[in-house]
């Protein structure tokens, strides 16, 4: 009885952690399309307007990462204690870990200072800002009229959603590595291998 009650509860959580990295991929495939639909022809040739949308959004996560909690989520050392983090449930991950209203923008005014790591964080908060405009104000400069408001759109909604899903993705790893422990990094092997051998396919 205890097997297989153990199988059970490990089934649910390789299901649960099935469905957490799902959850992602299918908004990301939705989102995508929409930014196809939104964005002028030849947006995703442009570095300076898509590469530096997708810039600023993986260095905003990060941001809004040590903004929310200090880095103290993502602390090694009390990983596995059972007062970590992690020692969560599904719902609660869901609801509080990785909830998109836990990571606003008074996360970020909160730590702008002019003194210690808070300079630090506000001079890396106005060079993505920066980083941000350059982007938008090539859009006007490359497209014209109603092109160049979607594309501006289109680049400041891959900001937000890449910002997001790095938070996501750095707190799902984290939650998965509690979870399954070692078990986790075999997981993350064949997740790696499987993406290899789909990129090999298409060449």
């Amino acid at each position: 009885m205890e097997d297989h009650n153990l199988i059970l509860l490990t089934a649910l959580a390789v299901a649960k952690g099935a469905a957490l990295l799902a959850i992602p991929l299918v908004l990301t495939s939705f989102l995508w399309r929409g930014v196809t639909w939104l964005a002028p022809t030849g947006f995703a040739e442009v570095p300076i307007v898509y590469t530096f949308a997708r810039f600023v959004g993986l260095s905003l996560g990060f941001a809004l990462i040590y903004a929310h909690n200090g880095g103290l989520y993502f602390d090694m050392h009390r990983m596995f204690l059972p007062d970590s983090v992690w020692n969560t449930t599904f719902q609660e991950f869901l609801v509080d870990r990785v909830n998109p209203l836990h990571f606003g923008p008074d996360k970020i005014i909160n730590h702008l200072g002019l003194e210690g790591a808070n300079l630090l964080f506000s001079l890396m908060i106005a060079l993505l800002a920066l980083i941000l405009a350059v982007a938008i104000g090539s859009c006007f400069r490359i497209w014209w009229g109603l092109e160049a408001l979607r594309a501006a759109l289109a680049a400041i909604g891959i900001s937000l959603w890449l910002g997001y899903m790095t938070i996501y993705t750095m707190s799902l790893l984290f939650w998965l590595i509690y979870l399954f422990n070692f078990w986790t990094f075999l997981l993350l092997a064949l997740v790696v291998q499987y993406y290899r051998r789909r990129s090999f396919a298409s060449h």
